[in-house]
């Protein structure tokens, strides 16, 4: 069974509704895609080619939800993923969740500064734990960071918490400018 004929039957569709240019590849690992599609009623369909079987295919109402269960999915599959292993016939290429390698690191840096013993819930894999898109998780932990830095006592905490606000925002902004239409 291919692909598109498994979202079609696990969406009700008669075979031949979805074109195949309809199927947006999010994540590859190995020979496995990780995909979604949309559907003619609205709703987006994701699931991947490991297994033919139309039970492996979960609906969403929207792109973004589909999305964000294929990210969830995948962090939890690779939970020590980075975008440097996003190399050949591996890796994650939506990359509006994923920003860049820059912002990860950034994401990374903010999580360990504002918890620098892994006392909260989310470690291990705080990107993972959290499940959000990278920019939102950037964006929310720049709010915390400048908290931190407003409260900071001693200058030199209050230059370190200043200077990962500016790595963190610097990344934030060319993720942006890299997802901006040419």
């Amino acid at each position: 069974m291919r692909l598109l004929e498994r979202i079609e039957m696990a969406a009700g569709l008669p075979p031949g509704t979805l074109s195949p240019d309809a199927i947006e590849y999010v994540a590859q690992e190995g020979d496995v895609d990780w995909v979604i599609a949309p559907l003619p009623n609205g709703q987006w369909a994701a699931t991947d080619d490991a297994e033919v079987s139309p039970d492996r295919v979960a609906l969403f109402s929207s792109r973004e939800a589909a999305l964000r269960a294929q990210w969830i999915g995948w962090l939890t599959a690779h939970p020590d993923y980075t975008p440097d292993q996003a190399t050949d016939r591996y890796g994650w290429r939506a990359s509006e969740l994923l920003g860049s390698p820059r912002l990860w690191e950034a994401v990374e840096a903010a999580y360990h500064a504002l918890d620098p013993y892994h006392q909260g819930e989310h470690w291990p894999h705080p990107i993972a734990w959290d499940g959000r898109p990278l920019p939102e998780q950037a964006a929310d932990l720049s709010e915390r960071i400048r908290a931190e830095r407003h409260v900071a006592q001693d200058p030199q905490e209050a230059a370190r918490w200043e200077d990962l606000l500016r790595r963190l925002s610097a990344a934030l902004a060319a993720t942006h400018a890299s997802l901006e239409p040419r």
